[in-house]
């Protein structure tokens, strides 16, 4: 039989009756797109794309997102992306949260104000993507900001603009329930304010197919109802999760409030 040949550094463990056998890392490593949690001071740190340093409870995840601001506005009557929030556009807020949050990659979803919105907010490292048809939907600009996300990507939160009152916090909270829950079948993941479901929804790369192949007129609530067992819940006292501006006067209290809070 041939000898098995080992890592450089590494070498051949003697049988010792009284411990358990080691992990294989290097299966872990071939398992990743399976879920697999991470590997903490993996012997193979240089092979494993698991391994993280000794101190750290998770390992860095790569999180986008994904600003749905393709709606038509016919209720508000402008961009709600455009609209002032304490003297910048909304859209520049809720990607400042979105940054402070921890996501890495910022993507925003435009429509027939496209033009517009590039003019009015500043998007410096930010990736535009015009949606030419929003009338099939949220669903569309959904599935077109997911198509546009590569394996390096781990999970992307989903946000629509006229939510504008999610905090860091709330953010946060999503992608450090996610990276502990890696190892479950868990792969979508939700805040809930006293037991209702807010925004924005995290998901996991992984499981992005069935969003992207739901048919026109059908809405990310048909996957998510469709899965529950794969949904995990992330409560936050933030009732700004539940929040968003559809009306001016919507608008106005919204406004109001997190005023009053700041």
């Amino acid at each position: 039989m041939a000898q098995a040949i080992l890592p450089v550094g590494l070498s051949e463990a003697k049988p010792n009756a009284s411990r358990q056998p080691r992990r294989d890392h290097r299966q872990d490593c071939l398992c990743h797109a399976k879920g697999l949690a991470p590997i903490q001071n993996c012997k193979l740190a240089d092979l494993c794309p698991l391994a993280y340093p000794e101190g750290m409870t998770t390992p860095s995840i790569s999180t986008a997102a994904i600003i749905l601001a393709g709606g038509d506005s016919k209720r508000m009557g402008q961009p709600k992306a455009l609209l002032d929030w304490d003297g910048r556009p909304m859209l520049e807020h809720v990607l400042d949260v979105a940054r402070d949050g921890g996501c890495t990659k910022l993507f925003v979803i435009v429509g027939k104000d496209g033009d517009v919105i590039r003019r009015g907010a500043n998007l410096e490292g930010v990736t535009v993507l015009e949606n030419d048809d929003p009338s099939r939907g949220q669903i569309s600009s959904i599935q077109l900001g997911m198509q546009h996300l590569d394996f390096s990507t781990d999970c992307c939160v989903i946000w629509p603009v006229d939510c504008p009152m999610i905090e860091p916090g709330d953010v946060r909270a999503l992608i450090d329930t996610y990276g502990a829950s890696r190892a479950s079948l868990m792969r979508i993941f939700m805040p809930t304010h006293q037991g209702e479901r807010g925004h924005p929804m995290l998901v996991d790369i992984g499981f992005r197919q069935p969003f992207i192949d739901l048919p026109a007129g059908e809405t990310a609530r048909s996957v998510i109802e469709e899965n529950q067992t794969q949904v995990k819940e992330v409560p936050t006292d933030n009732p700004g999760v539940r929040v968003d501006v559809d009306t001016p006067e919507q608008y106005e209290t919204a406004l109001k409030q997190w005023r009053a809070s700041s």
